[in-house]
Order: C-alpha cells, then sequence, then structure tokens
C-alpha cells in the first residue's frame, strides 16, 4: 500500500471525510491508526504533518485504544498465573440482574397455535402462563419483541429522569394520609371515567360509597313529615330543611399527599402508598420528584419537551405541530401585489388599470389640444373659435333674428337664460354671486373666467403673447388693448 500524504492546511476528516465539523489533530494512538489502515511499516514515530479528525473519529479511535489496553493487561495477568489459573477478577464493567418484568421465556406447543410464557428464574415459585388464542400469519407475534419495546421505554425514561426506590415507614405512611371534609355536592362535581360510573383519582370502594349516599339522599328527599332524621348522620330536621341540610352535608374521605388519590378508608390510602408509591422519579432537568410516571411525563412534557418558534416565540409540545406551524404562519409566500394603479395628475383621477388610463388620455376634452381655427363673421370680420359662436353672433347682431329682444336696452339675445340674466342682474340690479373662491387668497368672483383671471395675479402666469413685438399678458382683453393701440398700423 502507498504511503499516505500528510498535508498540513488539511480541512477534511482522515476518518470520516466530513469538512463541516471542527476537525483537531490526533496526538495519541497514531501508531493504531496506521495499524487499522494496514500500513503500519509506514510509521516510524516521526510523522512529517498532523492528522487531522473529527470529534466522532477521534472518540471511536480512543475506545479502540482502551480496548487493546485491556488485551494488553489480560494477557500480562493470563501469562503471570499460566500455571495455576483459577478464576480470578474479571476485567469487564457489565454486571448481570434479573428483571421478573421481562427475563421471560416464550415457547410455542407444536400440536396447537398456543404459546405459554413462563419465567426465567427457576428459583421463583411464582410462574406465570399467558394463553393466547390462535394468531393470525401477518401478525407475526415474538414474545421477545415486545420486550424490546418494554426496554426501550425503560431506557428512555431512565434517560429524563432518575429512578429510585422509595421505602416509607409506618408512621411516614401515616403522616401521608390527609383527612378533609367535602360537601357531597362538591363531590358530585368532581370528574368521572370514561365509563362515566368511578370518578377520576378515587378508589372504586369509594366512589361505591358515593354512589349509595346519593342514592340515600334521593329517598331522604322524597319524605314528607314534620320531623326527619338524615339516614346518613341521623340530623334531627324538617322536610321543608331536608333540601338544605343534604346541600350542606359533608363527607370525611382521606387524600394521600402524593398523588392525590381519595378513600373513604385510611387504611386503603396506606395500602394504596405501600403498593403504588414504590419509586421515585427524580428529574434530571430541574430536580423535581414525582411519585407516579403519569406525572413526571406530564411535568416533563409540560417544561422541558416544547419546541419554540424562532419568529414569534411561540411554545409547541410536537415537533410536526411546530414545522406545520411555520410553514404555514412564517413561509406562506407573501401575497401578490396588487396592480399599480395610474393617476391622471391634471384631472385628479385614479384608475384601476394602464388601459383605462390610455383611454382617458385619448378621449377626454381635458387632454386634447384646441384647436387654433378662426372662424371669420361674412358682416363684420370678427372671428371666433367656432362656427357656432359665429353663428350666434351673426344673428345676433347683423340680422337681429333672435325672438329674445330686450325693451329697455333695445338688444337680442341668443336664448331665454341671456335675457334672463341679463334682466335680473342689470335692469333689476340684483346683486351677483360670487361662488367661484379663490383657493389661494379666498376671494370670490361671479364667473370662472374672471376666477382664472384672478389666479394668474398670484402664479405670474402670461399666457398671451403678442403676435407682433412678443409682449405677454395674464388676460386676454389686455392684449387685444395693446395690439390695437400699439399695432395699429400693422393691422
Amino acid at each position: 500500500m502507498a504511503a499516505i500524504k500528510l498535508e498540513k492546511n488539511n480541512i477534511i476528516c482522515h476518518g470520516c471525510l466530513s469538512v463541516d465539523r471542527s476537525l483537531l489533530p490526533i496526538k495519541k494512538n497514531m501508531d493504531l491508526y496506521f495499524i487499522l489502515l494496514g500500513n503500519q511499516q509506514f510509521y516510524s514515530g516521526d510523522v512529517t504533518g498532523p492528522v487531522y479528525m473529527c470529534f466522532e473519529c477521534r472518540s471511536l479511535l480512543q475506545k479502540v485504544g482502551m480496548f487493546r489496553q485491556r488485551l494488553q493487561r489480560a494477557q500480562d495477568m493470563f501469562s503471570k498465573m499460566l500455571l495455576n489459573w483459577t478464576p480470578g477478577k474479571t476485567l469487564s464493567q457489565l454486571s448481570i440482574s434479573k428483571n421478573i418484568d421481562y427475563d421471560l421465556t416464550c415457547t410455542e406447543n407444536d400440536n396447537d397455535s398456543k404459546i405459554k410464557i413462563e419465567l426465567n428464574d427457576s428459583g421463583n415459585d411464582y410462574n406465570e402462563t399467558i394463553v393466547k388464542e390462535e394468531l393470525d400469519d401477518t401478525l407475526n407475534y415474538n414474545g421477545i419483541g415486545n420486550i424490546d419495546i418494554g426496554l426501550k421505554k425503560i431506557r428512555s425514561v431512565r434517560r429524563k429522569c432518575k429512578i429510585s426506590d422509595t421505602r416509607f415507614t409506618d408512621d411516614e405512611k401515616e403522616s401521608l394520609v390527609v383527612p378533609f371534609l367535602i360537601k357531597l355536592n362538591d363531590v358530585f362535581a368532581l370528574p368521572k371515567k370514561r365509563n362515566g360510573v368511578h370518578y377520576k383519582n378515587m378508589l372504586a370502594t369509594c366512589s361505591k360509597y358515593i354512589g349509595n349516599l346519593a342514592e340515600v339522599r334521593r329517598n331522604d328527599l322524597e319524605r314528607v313529615g314534620p320531623n326527619l332524621e338524615c339516614t346518613d348522620c341521623g340530623a334531627q330536621i324538617t322536610d321543608r330543611d331536608m333540601m338544605a341540610h343534604w346541600d350542606e352535608h359533608r363527607v370525611h374521605l382521606h387524600r394521600c399527599n402524593l398523588c392525590d388519590v381519595i378513600s373513604r378508608s385510611r387504611k386503603e390510602i396506606i395500602q394504596h402508598i405501600t403498593e403504588v408509591h414504590t419509586k421515585v422519579y427524580t428529574c434530571k432537568e430541574c430536580g423535581i420528584k414525582c411519585w407516579k410516571l403519569q406525572e413526571f411525563n406530564k411535568h416533563y412534557r409540560n417544561f422541558h419537551k416544547y419546541f419554540v418558534c424562532d419568529h414569534c416565540d411561540k411554545k409547541f409540545y410536537s415537533k410536526s405541530v411546530i414545522e406545520r406551524h411555520i410553514r404555514c404562519r412564517h413561509l406562506r409566500p407573501p401575497p401578490p401585489e396588487p396592480p399599480e394603479q395610474a393617476y391622471c395628475v391634471e384631472c385628479d383621477r385614479v384608475f384601476p388599470s394602464q388601459q383605462m388610463y390610455r383611454r382617458h388620455l385619448r378621449t377626454a376634452a381635458a387632454h386634447r389640444p384646441p384647436k387654433n381655427t378662426k372662424v371669420p363673421c361674412p358682416d363684420c370680420g370678427k372671428t371666433f373659435s367656432r362656427k357656432v359662436y359665429m353663428n350666434n353672433h351673426h344673428k345676433q347682431v347683423h340680422r337681429r333674428d333672435s325672438p329674445h329682444y330686450c325693451r329697455d336696452c333695445d338688444k337680442y339675445f341668443i336664448n331665454g337664460y341671456a335675457i334672463r340674466t341679463h334682466v335680473k342682474f342689470v335692469h333689476e340690479k340684483s346683486e351677483k354671486p360670487k361662488n367661484k373662491i379663490c383657493d389661494i387668497c379666498q376671494r370670490g368672483f361671479h364667473t370662472n373666467r374672471v376666477l382664472s383671471n384672478h389666479r394668474r395675479t398670484h402664479t405670474g402666469e402670461r399666457p398671451y403673447c403678442c403676435e407682433h413685438c412678443g409682449a405677454a399678458f395674464a388676460q386676454l382683453q389686455a392684449r387685444k388693448t395693446h395690439e390695437r393701440t400699439q399695432h395699429r398700423a400693422a393691422q
């Protein structure tokens, strides 16, 4: 086998080829490393570079080295007593123990399909025989397999807590029994088991006693008379006070101070402590002591075995539940953003789509450029921006073809609204409403045209330019006056 090249800057484990672990050079058992490789002749005690390994490979190599030391020690002891060999001290660190719960032997009778399970300990007088009915082939029953399941359960419990035996003296058992008085109605309110007959945390004899007491209570309430006696306690009461008496009726019971089991008899609680509370389960995490395995499992599940969400710090008692929570709550893809809405600045309108916004730009009158058409009057030559305006002017001024005529001032108007407005504000002297408010100085005006001309005094806008000299004006009439007075010759 070719020699292995050792590099100083090695980033790969020589045992498992890991690259994502913390690697350290091995200092002990270097010769054993080359022996396992099968090329001991290439190791001379002085290596040109270190051999890097991860924690797992270093641990395995250390165990092999310890086993080699045990072999050398055993051979050394064996060579000293080779002639007179007697069984002496063993080098094994394992011990042998028996447990009646799983030291069983499973045998099957060839004549029928019945299974017999017996204890392995022949010194015990106790033999247990369990006969099972004919089993299906698909079930593949194996007593050893069931025993392995029990062993796994015991080992998992021992990893969480320390199990030790308890032996209470008679005085300690007496001190663990707590007598108390409780109302009968409070006993009836206790939760029951699934069968609905016995109460939880209550022995069967006590549950039967409470059931008989309920029957006595029902019979006493059905009795009628001036002087009655309570069947249970012998109190003299009337039929009217019988209901109140049974509502306040108290029962003498005893409770186990270790697990809150209730019984009527003190001896039953002492017997319960002797039979049930033989072991104490001490939590390795916090040191709390529990006297029942079920109680310890509940404690470990509520205080130590839980998972915390890194996003919202919520606690979960199942790995699958917290995985589903993170997947549904925190890893859910964000909702799609709504399409961007189009906004028209000039019209101050919002459109739900770009298509409707482009349609608005094509069809709205505010975005269509004004046509610079001039329609002249055939009689006086005055120009208008639209033909309808020229027709109204010609009909009103030159032809006097309008039926709307003012007799006071000898004027014709194009429609009824115009003559009514003229009569109202000129002849009747009504005040014009100034409801067109300037948003800068809050002044009111009668028409939008006057308001727009006034707003230009704030903004400084001069949209009307002279065609001859380029002078700009804020109002159209001012430009016309300028052209008429300054550029008459040009016209």
